[in-house]
């Protein structure tokens, strides 16, 4: 088991993510994928002006989607 990717056991043995939404284990901590700016899609994909809706960057919510930094 991976705990920096186990929703099951995320950092530890036994956390867990929470159900409900789109939630992931991203290096140890819970994130809603969907709105997380750190996270925003996906583990470690980070908006560059720390925007994100609906798992993708914006730099508001008319403006269409951004790259992610690298």
């Amino acid at each position: 088991m991976d705990i920096s990717k186990d929703v099951n056991n995320c950092r530890i043995c036994g956390r867990r993510c929470p159900t409900i939404g789109n939630w992931r284990c991203c290096n140890g901590f819970c994130a809603n994928i969907n709105f997380d700016p750190l996270n925003c899609g996906g583990c470690g994909r980070i908006c560059p002006i720390m925007v994100c809706l609906m798992g993708e960057c914006r730099y508001t919510k008319s403006s269409s989607p951004t790259t992610f930094l690298p």
